[in-house]
């Protein structure tokens, strides 16, 4: 009798150890992903940098990003990110990978320097945001598409709403130069050929539409540090809270347990 209870407790305390294997397996498997690079670089984009921006992003540039795929939102399998030498973008859900051109993000770069020639650090700091919002858009474009959202109303004005707020509030971005980072997204966004010809006349029409937007969600967020430029007449209260409100319930049954979106939307609005 002694002899079986003492197998039975032995093999009660092997299968503890065997479970706690696997959990630590486990994690470990999740860390390694987590630790994972999330913006990668084709070999031949890599060599065509010629001007090293990969090296210019700062240890700080993913993290907005990572935040929204491995923080917010519960995705069955990890998308990334791939910088290629390819003329146009698209979203790969067999590789999970959502492929953006090096030409777009040097679009931006001569923008800037002949916007900004003497003031590199101008230059540097609105580049890093504009490069933000411009991944960070097409992630949440890969992810529509691999959760199968249906998004109401127009997708590249709902998209830009999202952005706005996740950069808002992230603490590694330099949020005065958000504006300027959006106006720059615009040069290079892939959103143009959806616009609806009733809606706007010209492309530069839709392109003032949606940087006034971006302002408002801006200055729903902090009214008294945005300053709204000279063709701003809108009003903006709550539109802030309506991004918020929106893509919390769009994403409601994919969000993580801990989601700072869900706890943003379940907060009660603050008088002025």
């Amino acid at each position: 009798m002694y002899e079986l209870s003492r197998k039975i407790v032995l093999c009660l305390l092997c299968g503890v150890a065997g479970l706690l294997w696997t959990v630590q397996v486990t994690v470990a498997q999740e860390g390694a992903v987590a630790e994972e690079p999330l913006v990668r670089w084709s070999e031949q984009a890599m060599s065509l940098d010629h001007e090293k921006l990969f090296e210019r992003l700062g240890a700080d540039f993913e993290r907005p990003l990572r935040q929204l795929v491995f923080e917010e939102i519960a995705l069955q399998e990890a998308m990334f990110i791939e910088v290629s030498e390819r003329p146009y973008g698209y979203y790969d859900p067999d590789a999970r990978l959502v492929v953006v051109p090096l030409s777009n993000i040097y679009r931006a770069f001569d923008d800037l320097k002949a916007r900004f020639p003497q003031q590199e650090g101008v230059q540097q700091s609105i580049l890093s945001a504009a490069l933000q919002f411009y991944l960070m858009s097409e992630l949440i474009r890969g992810v529509v598409i691999d959760l199968e959202l249906k998004i109401v109303g127009w997708d590249a004005e709902r998209i830009d709403a999202l952005v706005t707020v996740m950069l808002l509030e992230s603490s590694v971005v330099d949020q005065p130069y958000l504006l300027d980072a959006a106006e720059e997204f615009l040069l290079i966004d892939r959103a143009a050929p959806s616009i609806q010809s009733q809606r706007f006349k010209t492309e530069f029409e839709a392109d003032e539409y949606r940087l006034m937007q971006v302002l408002c969600v801006m200055k729903a967020y902090d009214s008294e540090e945005t300053a709204a430029p000279v063709f701003d007449r809108r009003e903006c209260t709550g539109q802030y809270e309506a991004a918020l409100t929106y893509w919390a319930d769009v994403l409601a049954a994919h969000l993580r347990e801990n989601s700072r979106l869900k706890e943003w939307a379940s907060q009660p609005e603050q008088d002025d």
